[in-house]
């Protein structure tokens, strides 16, 4: 009779203890989200078309875990303010195009430990979109955004040498 080797994990499991459960809530208070914008028809200047401007809170995410016990004093924040700008051109009565520019300012807050690293960022993005009115009340449409990239330099720092005294 052959009998097999039974395999054995290097580690014994049942030993290993690596703490309680990670079983926490989140310390957030909430958000904010502040929008407001205008428009202008321009038609009573002789102009097929409307200017707009607004500012929103166009993203945002946060989690604070710094008083929780379980925690290694984690939180994040990210925080996108965009400033807007469009203007739309009725090319007929049924087809209209339009484009927008946004200005963001990014504020991305990591922190770990109870120590807290913040940068800020400033970004443009544009838009390019049309609609064409069918019958019974419906459009349809198309539009293309262009990519937002916002870059945060310095976020995080692995050597005291990257410290600098401010």
């Amino acid at each position: 009779m052959v009998q097999a080797k039974r395999r054995t994990n290097k580690y014994n499991y049942k030993e290993l203890r690596l703490g309680t459960a990670f079983k926490e809530g989140n310390g957030n208070e909430g958000y904010l989200v502040p929008e407001i914008g205008v428009t202008q028809d321009l038609r009573g200047l002789g102009i097929p078309g409307t200017l707009g401007a607004g500012v929103t809170a166009t993203n945002g995410i946060g989690a604070e875990f710094r008083e929780n016990p379980n925690s290694i004093g984690a939180s994040a924040e990210l925080i996108v303010i965009g400033a807007n700008l469009g203007l739309s051109w009725d090319l007929s009565e049924n087809l209209t195009i339009g484009s927008a520019a946004t200005v963001t300012y990014s504020m991305l807050d990591l922190g770990i430990a109870s120590v807290a690293a913040q940068t800020h960022d400033i970004a443009v993005k544009g838009s390019l979109g049309m609609t064409y009115k069918l019958p019974h009340h419906t459009q349809i449409g198309m539009f293309y955004h262009s990519e937002l990239r916002q870059d945060f330099d310095d976020i995080i720092q692995t050597s005291p040498s990257q410290v600098r005294a401010h």
